[in-house]
Formats: structure tokens, C-alpha cells, sequence
């Protein structure tokens, strides 16, 4: 790379990597702006300053290899990040890298208590919040049924799976200050539509969180919940890899036939119940690798 006496990195954070849930994105545009306010500046000369190819910086970038440790520190100093910043960095290449799923959740949670992450994602904290407690989203369907009181006593009546008091009381609360379900002068009930916007890993840890949870309500209705009162269905089948991608087509032509249905029928009759509906689909088994013996 070209550096003058009078050139530096530029400071590549002035608070701004608070506005990105990537630390690859952040990398991205902290590049652009350095291409076009470094004289001299280029990709091959920053990577000659890392100790790695260029190509290596491309993949990093483009999500084809992790930020290394050894790269990554090479690479904070230049970015010139506040100490603070720094860690909500490091928090974000957790998130994005990790291969624990408790470790990307405990960087989450730290990212979360950032008070400038909160302030400028604001509808991002809620809706992790609001996936990551399935009661949270039941109450808020329940909202539609005839008879529907906002109170702990009512729904817990109604909920199929055991829920304190305590719990339901804070999920109101956080239904009502956040707009997810509003109640109108003559005190009556109903869920709003408020979009679920969440964005990169952030999205993927809270969806992956609400799977988890829904998937292990489905395991205890198999011995709580009436037979003729549910209904889960799977078949295990060997299929070519690159069958998969038709099988995700069908499931998703499935879920807009079941969205036809819900809104034709809602039209000429009240929700008198709330159903968690879902299909699985995930390897029990995998092809010998290249080179492997038969």
C-alpha cells in the first residue's frame, strides 16, 4: 500500500458500525470510503499491510472464509474503533463465524445491551425479543379469538402449555408498549400488523431461536394434546442433494396454499383457535466424502 507521512487509515467507525448487523458490510463500506478519500489506496496494498493475499481479503469480505484471530488483529488497528467499538465488532464476527449456537447468542444478548445499538435498532431489539418467546407470539394471535380478554388469568386458561402469571403479565406488557397488539378507547383487543423486520445474523438467531422453542412444543403436544386435536406429519426418505431445492419449492408452495386457506376462511368465520403449522426437513445422513472408502 501507498502511505504518505501526511496520509492514515481513515477513522472507519465515527460511531457508524453501529449501523451495521455485519462485520462484513461494515468492512465493505469502511473500504469504499477509504477508496475514495485515500490517495493511493487499493485492495492489494491493504492486503500486503494484513499479511494475507488479496484474494484472501475478498473471500473474508464475500463470506467465503472467517475473520481469522490473526487477521482480525491485524486488521482493528487500522479501523481506528473506540475501545467500546471494538468489542461490539468482535461481538458481530461471533455472530456471524461461530459454530456454537450458545456463543452466538450470549455475543447477541452483549451486542443488545450496547445503548447506542438499542437506540438506532430499536424495532430490531423488539422483534428479537418478541421470536424469542413463543408466548409472546401466541398471545398476540390469540388476540383474534371471540371472547378475548388481555388478561394473565384469561390466557392462561386457554394456552395449552403451562405459563406463570408472571411471564404472561410481562408479555402483554411488551405487546402493548411495542405495537404488536393494541386496544382501542372501548377497551377492546386486537393484534395489529406490524412487520417482523430484523436483518443478517441478527434475523437468523432470533428465527433459529423461535424454531427451537416451537419444535419442542411440538414434542411435548405428542403426550399433551389430544390426538384428533393435532397433527404431525414427517417421512424419511434418501434423495439426491440436489433434490433438496425442490423439496424447499414444494414446502413453500405449501405454506401459501395453507395462507389462501386461513384468509379465505377468516373472512366468513371467527378464529376460534391458534396453531402453530410447520414442516421439517433436515439430513439424518450424509454421502461418504470424496476419498472416503465405500
Amino acid at each position: 500500500m501507498v502511505r504518505c507521512a501526511d496520509k492514515h487509515y481513515m477513522d472507519g467507525s465515527a460511531g457508524q458500525i453501529y449501523h451495521h448487523h455485519d462485520y462484513r458490510e461494515f468492512l465493505k463500506s469502511w473500504l469504499e470510503t477509504a477508496k475514495a478519500t485515500q490517495s493511493g489506496f487499493s485492495l492489494r496494498g491493504l492486503a500486503a499491510q494484513l499479511g494475507v493475499s488479496p484474494a484472501y481479503v475478498s473471500y473474508v469480505l464475500n463470506g467465503h472464509r472467517a475473520l481469522t484471530g490473526a487477521l482480525k488483529e491485524a486488521w482493528l488497528p487500522l479501523l481506528k474503533l473506540t475501545p467500546e467499538e471494538q468489542r461490539y465488532f468482535e461481538l458481530l464476527t461471533v455472530i456471524a463465524d461461530s459454530n456454537v449456537p450458545e456463543e452466538r447468542v450470549r455475543a447477541l444478548q452483549e451486542l443488545q445491551r450496547f445503548r447506542e445499538y438499542r437506540r438506532l435498532n430499536r424495532n430490531e431489539t423488539e422483534v428479537y425479543r418478541y421470536m424469542t418467546k413463543w408466548y409472546f407470539v401466541a398471545i398476540r394471535e390469540m388476540a383474534s379469538l371471540p371472547g378475548f380478554k388481555l388478561e394473565p388469568a384469561w390466557i392462561q386458561k386457554r394456552l395449552c402449555f403451562p405459563l406463570s402469571h408472571k411471564e404472561i403479565l410481562k408479555a402483554i406488557r411488551f405487546l402493548k408498549r411495542t405495537g404488536f397488539i393494541k386496544v382501542d378507547r372501548k377497551g377492546r383487543v386486537q393484534s395489529t400488523e406490524k412487520k417482523l423486520e430484523c436483518k443478517g445474523g441478527v434475523f437468523k438467531l432470533a428465527l433459529g431461536q423461535f424454531h427451537k422453542q416451537m419444535y419442542g412444543l411440538a414434542s411435548e403436544a405428542i403426550d399433551v394434546v389430544p390426538r384428533d386435536e393435532r397433527f404431525i406429519m414427517s417421512t424419511t426418505l434418501a434423495i439426491p442433494a440436489e433434490q433438496l431445492d425442490a423439496f424447499k419449492q414444494a414446502v413453500e408452495e405449501s405454506f401459501e396454499r395453507i395462507s389462501k386457506i386461513q384468509k379465505s376462511k377468516t373472512k366468513t368465520k371467527r378464529p376460534d383457535s391458534v396453531y402453530q403449522i410447520g414442516f421439517m426437513g433436515f439430513p439424518l445422513a450424509k454421502s461418504p466424502l470424496k476419498g472416503e472408502g465405500d
